[in-house]
């Protein structure tokens, strides 16, 4: 497992139909795969901080959640950890703000139940520990995170910030100036592919920090996306609209000689990188049109050819590096 002490993730979503195409395949059946997968909602349990509670109860919090609480409590929220004086008061104070209550109740509302989502969730865990047994199953913790990540992780949980998943129509995100296509993003069925995508994406181990480990980590985690969920659309598991993927199909020689011609693919530098990878309304150097991500689409279509021409297992896709399948993958886009 790649190690980490946490791991924070804003993940682009989007809007459009799950199921219907013809040509979907018919998902493997991995429900006599025992897990030890639990799901616990932190976004509940933390609202016990309304009132200054003390000590005793962010401690008896700490045994279930384990040092995630801590991961929430100061990186995500901002508030402190266990053994900082103020943490329980900073969390009262929070937790009493109207805007923080408004997020709360618009939680509840939305999510009376998530056993549906955790169905979903349970079917990708379950398919990661059949087909890569080394793997930590993560407990599921679901939480409110003001607004500021799809995914939090840790060691050994896996957060999901259900306050981004409220639905485009949410005033929530208008009273908050949330951008518009962060708000186009905010399909609650977007919320198990989004999560396995990333505690796949911080599985994956690359060796070096250039733009094409960084696409190639992108395919992996999409062609393991695709074969546990290969009933659910290919834009959609990529987080894409129909019209962005529409797009990406059309352009995609155009996007790889960009690549080629301009010597990013190799490249260490942050900026090239970020363009290529970064969440964002669309891609700087291409046409408005265009998604941002860039990296995703590539990544797969690369992974797609190597997998056409090479049969591994998961477990040694996973330790290929990217330099080793762009050079067996055969891909030339026309």
């Amino acid at each position: 497992m790649t190690a980490r002490r946490y791991f924070i993730l804003i993940i682009a979503a989007a809007l459009f139909f799950i199921y219907g195409c013809s040509d979907l395949k018919k998902r493997s059946d991995y429900s006599n795969t025992p897990i030890p997968a639990r799901f616990l909602h932190l976004e509940k349990d933390i609202q016990a901080f309304k009132k200054n509670v003390g000590h005793n109860k962010y401690d008896s919090l700490k045994i279930i959640y384990g040092d995630f609480l801590d991961i929430y409590t100061q990186s995500v929220l901002g508030l402190g950890k266990s053994g900082d004086s103020s943490l329980h008061q900073n969390l009262s104070t929070f937790l009493n703000d109207t805007s923080v209550q408004l997020i709360l109740s618009n939680i509840e509302t939305q999510f009376v139940s998530t056993n549906d989502i955790d169905a979903e969730i349970r079917h990708g865990l379950q398919g990661l520990k059949q087909n890569l047994p080394d793997l930590i199953t993560p407990v599921v913790v679901y939480l409110m995170s003001g607004l500021r990540y799809n995914v939090v992780l840790s060691d050994s949980a896996l957060g999901i910030g259900l306050d981004l998943y409220l639905g485009p129509e949410s005033n929530i995100y208008e009273r908050a100036g949330v951008p518009h296509f962060r708000r186009d993003n905010s399909n609650p069925k977007r919320i198990p592919y989004d999560a396995l995508r990333g505690w796949l994406m911080s599985e994956i181990e690359i060796s070096d920090f250039k733009l094409i480990d960084h696409i190639i980590q992108y395919g992996k985690t999409m062609a393991i996306l695709e074969e546990l969920y290969p009933d659910v659309n290919e834009e959609y598991l990529a987080g894409y609209t129909s019209a962005e993927w529409k797009w990406c199909l059309e352009n995609e020689a155009l996007i790889w000689a960009t690549l080629i011609e301009s010597k990013t693919l190799f490249s260490k530098q942050g900026e090239d990188v970020r363009k290529y990878t970064a969440d964002g309304p669309f891609t700087t150097g291409f046409p408005r049109e265009s998604p941002s991500r860039l990296a995703v689409f590539i990544g797969w279509q690369i992974m797609r050819s190597y997998l056409d021409r090479n049969n591994v297992t998961w477990s040694e896709l996973l330790v290929l590096q990217g330099p080793e399948i762009l050079n067996n993958s055969n891909y030339k886009p026309e």
